[in-house]
């Protein structure tokens, strides 16, 4: 239905919808569509990262990789520290040169973690959100580099690796769908491999840091991206989808117009794109309220 004004209404399935901002062509659909202007306020929530949306559209899907990055500085950090902490004269530690046992657990502890946080991930992943479990997965990694720093006892260093590992495996259940969720069309394949290239990035970083800094100043310096990660993702929303699915549908369309930098009026002329995802919205929504709607294993018997 091809309409000229500020406003049209829609007809599907026997329901009017007023739609605002819009004066372009419908697209067919048995799911009604109602756009959503923004809430009163909701431009002053956005951080510098949100604000540089409009010139960069990827800002808010790198943030998350922020995680992947301080993992990777975890990871890294014991090639350049294990050396140092078995050094015979002048360990860090007050417990004094560690043994060849006890660096290994140091050096394992990564990977426990890594399981065990895989299992949390996949477990709080559908009860938070994509959102929250990502910013959980900041926190192992904060507590991690502070037990570093005030460590006097390999035992201490053992529990920062685990911590690490932990963040780590919440991070790879979380951040693909977190990125598939948010990332346009046109972007959502190259946004989504930037995860390991992202954890490579903080393992040269860690590497840098062996190299040129002081045992004790690396942890104080690495323990800037995480922190950095949990303040500045506090402010963005969550994705569109989950919020769908748990059948909150305007924060869903307020979340959808943020990630795709829409402001105005002027911003959603033209933008098919934005239409389709709204759709899919209503359609994911419907099919939560009608199980029955969606896939099962008997659609394949």
């Amino acid at each position: 239905m091809q309409t000229s004004g500020r406003e049209i209404l829609a007809f599907a399935n026997g329901s009017v919808y007023l739609l605002p901002y819009t004066n372009y062509l419908l697209l067919r659909s048995e799911i009604p569509v109602r756009v959503m202007p923004p809430a009163a306020g909701w431009d002053k929530k956005r951080t510098l990262l949100a604000r540089m949306r409009n010139g960069h559209p990827q800002t808010n899907e790198h943030c998350v990789n922020l995680l992947a990055v301080s993992y990777g500085m975890v990871s890294g950090w014991s090639s350049a520290a294990l050396p140092t902490l078995q050094t015979p004269a002048g360990s860090p530690l007050a417990y004094g040169p560690i043994t060849q046992h006890q660096a290994s657990w140091i050096g394992g502890a990564l990977c426990l973690g890594g399981i065990v946080g895989t299992f949390v991930g996949g477990a709080i992943v559908e009860r938070i959100g994509r959102k929250w479990t990502a910013w959980v997965a900041g926190l192992p990694l904060v507590v991690c580099w502070m037990l570093v720093i005030v460590a006097d006892h390999p035992g201490y260093l053992m529990g920062a690796r685990f911590l690490g590992g932990l963040a780590g495996g919440i991070e790879f259940v979380v951040t693909p769908l977190y990125v598939s969720e948010i990332a346009c069309t046109g972007h959502r394949g190259t946004l989504s491999s930037l995860l390991i290239l992202s954890c490579c990035l903080g393992v040269e970083l860690a590497y840098l840091a062996g190299a040129f800094l002081h045992y004790h100043t690396i942890p104080w310096a690495s323990i800037g991206v995480p922190v950095f990660f949990l303040i500045s993702f506090c402010f963005l929303p969550e994705t569109p989808s989950h919020l769908a699915k748990v059948q909150k549908l305007e924060a869903a369309e307020r979340s959808l117009r943020f990630f795709r930098g829409i402001r105005s009026e002027k911003d959603v002329a033209g933008e098919d794109e934005y239409v389709r995802e709204l759709q899919l919205l209503h359609t994911g929504q419907s099919l939560a309220k009608d199980p029955a709607g969606a896939l099962s294993w008997t659609d394949f018997s």
